[in-house]
């Protein structure tokens, strides 16, 4: 919806930003939390969805500030609990990496973010429509941690 009212290729101005952010910006607070902002949940998700991708692809999400030091209230990042699949599933993908670790070590962010929405999916999802990508989390999850067990 946002994304054709404004242009079809809002990703582009998005990967421009980012590319500025992780190029120039050295963790810079204000900059940081212009970025952040497109993770927000009233952006909608395929916006969400390409900022998450171009930051991560970036490796810069632990640049990000922290949630209290993001432009708009925590709620707005954290409320309604996410439950875009393909969101989740970068997320997912993201905390089975380990690409997460210096995020947590800085508080970013996106750290926050990826362990509220997938704990909250996880214990809070109850429908039938999404028990099956639930499911698919948990068993991902397992399996992870099965494998770093494994390796230590």
């Amino acid at each position: 919806m946002f994304q054709s009212e404004i242009h079809e290729s809002y990703s582009t101005f998005i990967e421009t930003l980012v590319e500025q952010f992780s190029a120039i910006s050295y963790g810079d607070l204000i900059f940081g939390r212009q970025v952040s902002v497109y993770l927000h949940r009233h952006v909608d998700a395929p916006v969400r969805l390409a900022a998450w991708n171009i930051l991560t692809n970036a490796r810069v999400l632990d640049l990000l500030p922290p949630l209290e030091k993001c432009i708009a209230k925590a709620e707005g990042y954290l409320e309604v609990v996410e439950d875009n699949v393909g969101i989740l599933e970068a997320y997912l993908k993201l905390w089975n990496s380990s690409a997460l670790d210096r995020a947590a070590t800085r508080g970013s962010v996106a750290y926050t973010l990826v362990l509220h929405h997938l704990s909250s999916f996880i214990f809070n999802s109850y429908s039938g429509d999404k028990l099956l990508l639930r499911n698919k989390l948990v068993k991902s999850l397992l399996c992870d941690c099965s494998h770093k067990q494994h390796h230590e």
